[in-house]
């Protein structure tokens, strides 16, 4: 692989994990501040948030496994 190659994969999979680091912060803050947030409001939240999870995790595992990658070998 060209270095240009793994420099864009390190890329990727930084911005991966920033983006995976911020969903817990969304956590973080949905968990201090829920006493403040109202009925249908809060379950929206905590629907939003597990679905932007599931997501996440699968992005990230994709990343570190190789889940959905064509390989290409028959060089």
């Amino acid at each position: 692989m060209s270095n240009k190659g793994k420099n864009k994969l390190k890329d990727n999979l930084i911005l991966k994990q920033l983006a995976f680091f911020v969903l817990v912060l969304l956590w973080i803050a949905a968990l201090v501040f829920k006493h403040q947030l109202t009925g249908p409001v809060k379950w929206l939240l905590y629907a939003g948030l597990i679905i932007l999870t599931i997501l996440g995790l699968y992005y990230i595992n994709r990343s570190f496994f190789g889940i959905g990658e064509k390989h290409d070998t028959h060089k």
